[in-house]
């Protein structure tokens, strides 16, 4: 079965027993794996690689419109016990994209 086959668009999804899906009950999720922060980081080349692209995930994830959810499975950082300078990178760039001001929208019962 080809990717295209598995996405499905919105009239495409079937209700399930005569019950119509609400959008509020539908959670829009982005998934990024092993980011490996840190990655190289001593390499005048390849050294900032992890964070851009690490950098690029965050800016996708908050050009979403109706995001609810970022999952980071894998490895977020290269080493076991990154260097300061990645762990600050890394802090940094969360601040920036990810904490703020915004109301949590997230509640379970």
């Amino acid at each position: 079965m080809s990717s295209q086959e598995l996405v499905k668009s919105d009239e495409e999804i079937p209700s399930q027993k005569g019950v119509e899906i609400d959008d509020t009950d539908i959670f829009n999720i982005l998934i990024t794996t092993d980011n490996h922060l840190g990655y190289k980081e001593n390499d005048r080349v390849r050294g900032n690689d992890s964070f851009v692209s690490f950098e690029e995930c965050l800016k996708i994830a908050t050009g979403m419109k109706d995001l609810d959810f970022v999952i980071m499975g894998g490895d977020l950082f290269h080493e076991h016990k990154p260097s300061r300078k990645t762990f600050w990178k890394c802090q940094s760039l969360l601040n920036e994209h990810v904490f703020g001001e915004q109301d949590v929208r997230f509640e379970t019962y």
